[in-house]
């Protein structure tokens, strides 16, 4: 099984069991090196239902969208559970001076540096961080949902499609035995003709 399926399919998995929590932190099932890596464009000589769902999977630009959308909202639950986290800046100036020194023996260099360190943290703020945080992670939900519906369209679009090829090769079989049939009547009834009957 290539890269590729296994992404799609830890996706589906993952839309139909939710999220694997550790703690409070979700575990990223792919990256974005997975989402933009190439499709694989191997073609099997004999198409089962498994091998078309699975060449699907690799070649849908549908799934990798969906995988692009829940990568985007893993990053909002982040960047809103890091709302709450103090934020600490540092800033420093460094100078240094060369001029003649006015009396013999001293030096005329001088050298002079600051440096800051600024924290903040914002105590409340009428509930807009623990809000923002919640719609994240049910925007996050919204995704995971949305890949899996994209999953199973794919998954029964395929189905309905290899049906459709399936009932055609049975009528196809039908056909053929019909056709014989046919010319065995045909002969028979020819005999009988000949026979005088």
């Amino acid at each position: 099984m290539n890269r590729t399926v296994s992404i799609t399919l830890a996706l589906a998995a993952a839309a139909l069991m939710g999220p694997t929590v550790l703690g409070n932190d979700t575990i990223p099932l792919y990256s974005a090196a997975d989402v933009i890596a190439p499709p694989a464009i191997q073609t099997p000589r004999v198409w089962t239902f498994a091998d078309c769902v699975r060449w699907a999977a690799d070649n849908s630009t549908d799934i990798r969208r969906s995988m692009l959308n829940l990568l985007q909202a893993d990053q909002d639950v982040a960047a809103a559970k890091d709302a709450w986290l103090p934020t600490v800046g540092f800033n420093t100036n460094q100078s240094w001076r060369n001029y003649p020194s006015p009396n013999p023996g001293q030096d005329g260099n001088t050298y002079g540096s600051t440096y800051d360190v600024n924290a903040s943290w914002t105590v409340w703020e009428g509930n807009v961080r623990k809000y923002r945080l919640e719609s994240s992670k049910l925007l996050r939900e919204q995704q995971l949902l949305a890949g899996e519906d994209v999953v199973k369209t794919l998954k029964l679009g395929i189905l309905q499609a290899y049906l459709n090829i399936l009932y055609a090769r049975e009528a196809v079989s039908i056909a053929s035995q019909t056709l014989e049939i046919s010319t065995a009547q045909t002969d028979r009834a020819r005999r009988l003709m000949e026979a005088g009957r």
